[in-house]
């Protein structure tokens, strides 16, 4: 289903599972719910303050909830600078006692 709202778009999607997509009157998605039917299980992940980078917006605040049952996990991210497909390396090493498997 398509909901148009005073401020936002709205995707929705209902059966065993619900997913709910909304966008703002710019079509940037602000917010991604998820949740089971019987309500155990739930996401909401929200967006904001867009920086615009490479003709592209990208959030620089994103908050995330999480519920599995009666647990909830609160977690936000605040992005100070983006930076589109720049350089990027990390060290990482395998442990030598870790054995390699193929996955087929």
């Amino acid at each position: 289903d398509f909901l148009k709202t005073d401020t936002s778009y709205v995707l929705k999607k209902e059966g065993k599972i619900f997913h709910d997509l909304i966008f703002d009157e710019n079509f940037r998605l602000i917010e991604n719910k998820f949740s089971t039917s019987d309500n155990l299980y739930a996401s909401d992940v929200k967006y904001s303050e867009f920086q615009e980078t490479n003709k592209t917006f990208f959030p620089q605040k994103i908050f995330l909830n999480l519920k599995k049952r009666n647990q909830t996990v609160n977690t936000s991210v605040n992005y100070k600078t983006i930076k589109i497909n720049d350089n990027v390396s990390f060290k990482f090493k395998i442990p030598d006692n870790y054995k390699r498997i193929k996955i087929e």
